[in-house]
């Protein structure tokens, strides 16, 4: 992770290319208007865990015994949509 600084211009023709630096590799870019900074772009908190976490914390919760109802009439209501040339 570094931190990196541009202009606003510069961001603006660019603006994927540094938000692809912030999202991948963790960078955080600094933004100037009139070599003065004015805002900073960072990658968000994100919690993240392992499978095995995922499946202990999972595990852990109380089974719903509705969701099996439910996902049965989500199926029943999903349509495919209209085709609007037939």
């Amino acid at each position: 992770m570094s931190t990196i600084t541009v202009s606003s211009t510069r961001l603006s023709r660019r603006f994927s290319e540094y938000l692809s630096l912030v999202r991948y590799r963790g960078d955080v870019v600094v933004v100037l208007k009139n070599n003065t900074p004015v805002a900073e772009l960072m990658p968000l908190p994100v919690e993240r865990c392992s499978v095995r976490e995922f499946i202990a914390l999972w595990q852990k919760e109380p089974a719903d015994p509705t969701l099996a109802d439910d996902l049965e009439s989500v199926g029943r209501a999903d349509t495919p949509p209209r085709n609007p040339w037939a």
